[in-house]
């Protein structure tokens, strides 16, 4: 990231797999698939961390994980509400 001209806006705390909570930096890009742009935030790893696609910037550009052909699909995003009167008790 920071060879691209990235830095590091402010910093937030990271559960890892093995339970251990780590402070890493984050900052918005512009990251582009296909022809489709979107600005998404991004988390800046040690030099042997992976780069991964993560779930919100996933659900910005309306794609999905096909875990069989290991590839991204289009999916139907949801349009959801929330009315507090139909969840009166």
């Amino acid at each position: 990231l920071e060879r691209l001209g990235h830095t590091p806006t402010h910093r937030r705390p990271f559960r890892l797999a093995d339970g251990s909570v780590v402070e890493m930096g984050l900052c918005q890009v512009t990251l582009r698939i296909g022809e489709e742009n979107s600005i998404v935030s991004c988390v800046f790893g040690d030099n042997q961390s992976e780069a991964l696609l993560g779930a919100t910037a996933l659900e910005k550009f309306g794609l999905g994980v096909d875990p069989v052909n290991h590839t991204l699909v289009p999916i139907v995003m949801n349009l959801l509400g929330f009315s507090p009167e139909a969840h009166a008790y």
